[in-house]
């Protein structure tokens, strides 16, 4: 009989500036204890799916006079808490208070936890097989520092931007680039179970409607994210560590049709390659997002062609579909299905595969503060 697993999971934030990497911050098993208000996602947006959005209606234009409201009956939780209002006011960050007129942004967070167990496939100290991998020992997950300037291509003529992250804990051997062929970029910054990972290092221009990265940038498949600060959960589904790429190094654009829809285009250096590719690794990387209603929102994005290493230098395809929706002001649902097919598998090109995942989400949110949240999934793979 399997252990009994127990999960503590504290992320603390050293500091943060707007715009957020998600909406989500530090977690405590299945509680998660918001340590900034709800902030636009501009830039993160591409990094992450418009589905990993998490909209709080409930404290929009609410809260006490403290935090700028001028109807303290209204408080700050919006009435759907069972712990009573709590209202924790602006973020505190470290860029307003030392250059607030610059148009650079910069920021950061440590998240650190303790697990019992080894989660996902993972089933030796540090094999690798899911980010909790290190068991029995309080673990720096991430040291994240992150500094970006936003392309704004709203004036009708072309601006520009950049965005670089690095990250040191257990957590970066994970993000690392291992998809490349020779131990290039940051696949070696290895120090035992910990290293340094540098997962975004890119270019961006901006006319218009257009946007475009041009460099190393993270994955728009799936739901959740590799930032501790766009998970709800301490630990991972299994379809995101074992059946989704984390970065990709090529070009993408993106198109903002309307305030309702964005098409998404890229060509890529197959799956999680750092400036480099594995064999002959070539591949597109496309979707759209689209705000079907105020409560409901659809993600869908695809991989299609040579993926590298985990296609074993042969064809591939994937997919990834997920619907976001607020059943009420407090009560959020997500459904994520994947599917990937390959005709090699890690380096192997004799080895065909197939996926598939069905992830399902349920949030309840007590109050600004305090969320609940549930995650059932299905995972099979040929793996």
């Amino acid at each position: 009989m399997n252990a009994v697993r127990w999960i503590l999971g504290l992320a603390v934030l050293a500091y943060y500036a707007a715009p957020a990497m998600a909406q989500q911050s530090s977690t405590l098993a299945a509680f998660n204890y918001n340590l900034e208000e709800e902030q636009a996602a501009d830039a993160p947006a591409a990094d992450a799916p418009a589905a990993e959005e998490q909209a709080d209606s409930s404290s929009e234009n609410c809260g006490d006079p403290a935090c700028g409201c001028e109807d303290a009956s209204c408080g700050c939780g919006g009435g759907c808490g069972l712990l009573g209002d709590c209202c924790l006011g602006d973020a505190w960050t470290l860029k307003e208070n030392l250059s607030p007129c610059c148009d650079v942004n910069y920021g950061g967070w440590f998240q650190t936890g303790y697990h019992s167990d080894n989660t996902g496939l993972s089933n030796q100290f540090n094999d690798l097989l899911d980010f909790n991998d290190v068991p029995d020992q309080l673990n720096m997950h991430q040291a994240w520092l992150y500094g970006e300037k936003l392309a704004d291509g709203s004036c009708c003529s072309w601006d520009w931007g950049y965005r670089f992250d690095v990250v040191y804990g257990t957590d970066a051997q994970k993000t690392q680039a291992f998809g490349n062929e020779d131990n290039v970029w940051d696949v070696s910054f290895d120090n035992g179970e910990y290293g340094w990972a540098i997962p975004q290092a890119y270019a961006q221009l901006a006319y218009g409607d257009w946007s475009f990265k041009i460099g190393h940038f993270f994955t728009l498949v799936g739901y959740e994210v590799v930032p501790a600060t766009g998970n709800f959960f301490y630990s991972h589904a299994l379809t995101f560590y074992n059946s989704e790429p984390f970065t990709h190094t090529g070009v993408l654009g993106s198109y903002e049709a309307s305030d309702r829809m964005t098409y998404h285009l890229g060509w890529v250096l197959g799956w999680d390659t750092g400036y480099d590719q594995y064999g002959n690794g070539n591949a597109i990387h496309t979707g759209f997002t689209r705000q079907a209603s105020d409560d409901v929102s659809v993600s869908y994005m695809l991989t299609a062609g040579n993926f590298g290493f985990r296609s074993g230098d042969e064809g591939g395809y994937s997919h990834s579909v997920v619907v976001t929706a607020d059943l009420n002001a407090c009560t959020q649902y997500v459904l994520q299905t994947d599917y990937i097919h390959t005709d090699g598998l890690y380096g192997d090109p004799t080895v065909e595969s197939e996926d598939y995942g069905i992830n399902q989400y349920l949030f309840y949110t007590l109050n600004d503060c305090w969320k609940l949240g549930s995650r059932l999934e299905w995972w099979k793979s040929d793996q």
